[in-house]
């Protein structure tokens, strides 16, 4: 699934990663774990892009989806449900399509929403959050109303909605208490 091949990067003046490879198929449950500042989030940028190396190869299937949960989620005016259902861009594309949609493709956009179970996809939304301890009010409260421990659920709740092929967590327990991270 994730191909690391003799990956380089250098930056800040220090070399992070020297001819780093790695193969990790797909089911792969992984841990990386490192002090702070050896390079654990700048690894996840590399994987997303946001970052370019030097040299060497990071491959994935270009189908994929990756998923990632940052160290810290923004206080914004959206709520914890559209927050969640965002996460699924490929619905989120299709029902904004609907409203600029010429007619005659209006049927191709219902059959993909059909397929992928849009109309699921709230309740879906709902149980995950519920699963990390939100009430049913909660979920049309703005995320800015929510501690960071409360925010971070959030971002793991859309993360897991997303049903990605790779999810990168980042540091996903900090802000959360005891019973969020179990």
């Amino acid at each position: 699934m994730l191909q690391i091949h003799e990956l380089v990067f250098d930056s800040w003046g220090r070399r992070f990663f020297d001819e780093a490879t790695i193969s990790l198929p797909v089911g792969s449950k992984v841990g990386l774990v490192g002090r702070n500042g050896v390079g654990k989030s700048t690894l996840f940028k590399l994987i997303l892009g946001q970052l370019h190396q030097g040299s060497g190869e990071i491959g994935y299937p270009k189908a994929a989806r990756i998923a990632s949960v940052d160290q810290e989620h923004p206080a914004t005016p959206v709520s914890l449900m559209d927050t969640v259902l965002a996460a699924d861009v490929e619905r989120e594309t299709l029902m904004a399509s609907l409203d600029t949609a010429e007619p005659e493709h209006l049927g191709e956009i219902y059959a993909r929403l059909s397929d992928i179970g849009a109309d699921r996809a709230p309740s879906r939304a709902a149980e995950i959050l519920s699963g990390l301890g939100f009430s049913h009010a909660d979920l049309a409260r703005p995320m800015a109303e929510f501690s960071g421990g409360w925010r971070m659920r959030v971002a793991l709740a859309a993360a897991l909605f997303a049903e990605p092929d790779l999810l990168l967590l980042d540091e996903p327990t900090n802000y959360l208490d005891l019973e969020g991270a179990l």
